[in-house]
C-alpha cells in the first residue's frame, strides 16, 4: 500500500474537538489501517469515528461502540447500537 491512503482518508480536526474520523472504505483491509498508526487514534483524546469499519473489526477494541444505520423500505433508518457502556438506551 502507498502512503497516500493516510492523506486520502482521513480527516483530522483537532482545533475543535480532537477528533478524528476515518473513511475506511477507501483502505483495502486491516493492514492499510495499521500502517495508519491506530494507537494513537483509537486510544488517544476524542472520539475516533470510523465509516465502513467492516474491513477493520479485527483491529478495533473489545469497547467499540458500534453503530449501524439500517435503512428500511419506507426511507426511514433503525439505528442499532451496540457494546454501549453508559446504561440502558431505551
Amino acid at each position: 500500500s502507498s502512503n497516500s491512503i493516510a492523506c486520502a482518508n482521513i480527516m483530522l480536526n483537532s482545533a475543535v474537538a480532537e477528533s478524528l474520523k476515518i473513511y475506511a472504505d477507501r483502505l483495502e483491509g486491516a493492514e492499510d489501517f495499521i500502517n495508519l498508526g491506530i494507537d494513537d487514534m483509537l486510544y488517544g483524546d476524542g472520539v475516533c469515528l470510523i465509516e465502513w469499519s467492516e474491513k477493520i473489526m479485527s483491529e478495533l477494541p473489545k469497547k467499540t461502540i458500534i453503530v449501524r444505520l439500517n435503512s428500511q423500505q419506507d426511507n426511514s433508518r433503525i439505528i442499532e447500537i451496540e457494546n454501549w457502556p453508559y446504561g440502558d438506551l431505551n
